[in-house]
């Protein structure tokens, strides 16, 4: 199945709860799609808070909706709607709803690290990318406001109406997949087009469609569009209103041909 709809069914009806005020499922994509990275999606109710955790791996969280308080290794930062929290393994966090409406996260997880042999032969879980490759100092966590980045045009052959804030996760953060955030105007579209590989479409805006090897797959906002690796796809804005979307690739990016 190349579209799923957990999101929107996940604003009508959350179901697991895990704490006061705070509820998430995981596995939104997991490895039934890609070995890169797993998605989820979390709601923190006004005056809720997350669960205080330190990951193994990286992790990136954006802020679908609603506002609130950052924790990141005991440094409070603000977010909103648009903001994007980048946490490196190892690192403390917690979020927290200061706002009057619930909030929305999607979160992103590196994939979990295999357990390697040591030298008496006892597997052993390795230390996070992160505190292995001794960065710590140069590799803290980060709060970015995606409002404050400015859009780009998208030229490229076959593309219409497309703009984009390139790379707001990338290697400052993990090696493991990327993330843009795209824009297409009313009556926009890219035509047909393959690429190296898997990537995702978290719809946070607007309505369209995605044909992908020829079968049409309507969707919108809430909706999750998985294209699989080598296939033939065009996306299309329907509507009059800006179709905004989290593009989230496994590596490499690059486009092969039109």
């Amino acid at each position: 199945m190349k579209v799923i709809t957990a999101m929107s069914n996940w604003y009508r009806s959350p179901s697991t709860t895990t704490s006061a005020g705070y509820a998430c499922r995981s596995g939104l994509i997991g490895q039934e799609y890609t070995d890169a990275y797993s998605l989820g999606l979390a709601r923190v109710d006004p005056g809720g808070r997350t669960p205080t955790g330190v990951g193994v791996g990286n992790q990136a969280i954006f802020v679908i909706d609603g506002k609130g308080i950052a924790s990141l290794a005991a440094e409070d930062s603000e977010v909103c709607r648009g903001s994007i929290i980048k946490i490196p393994g190892g690192v403390p966090h917690e979020l927290r709803n200061t706002g009057a409406v619930p909030m929305w996260l999607l979160t992103i997880h590196d994939p979990p690290l295999e357990p390697e042999a040591s030298a008496a032969g006892v597997n052993e879980r390795p230390e996070s990318t992160w505190q292995r490759s001794g960065e710590a100092c140069r590799k803290a966590p980060e709060v970015v406001a995606t409002e404050s980045l400015a859009w780009k045009v998208f030229e490229a052959e076959g593309v219409k109406g497309y703009e984009l804030k390139p790379m707001i996760l990338g290697d400052e953060l993990t090696n493991a997949y990327s993330v843009d955030l795209m824009r297409v105007a009313g009556g926009g579209f890219s035509a047909a087009h393959t690429d190296h590989g898997r990537h995702a479409f978290a719809i946070l805006e607007g309505q369209g469609c995605m044909v992908i090897d020829g079968q049409t797959f309507d969707f919108q906002q809430g909706d999750i569009v998985k294209v699989p690796q080598g296939s033939l796809h065009e996306l299309r804005n329907h509507g009059g209103a800006p179709l905004v979307f989290l593009a989230i690739y496994d590596p490499p990016r690059r486009r092969k041909g039109s």
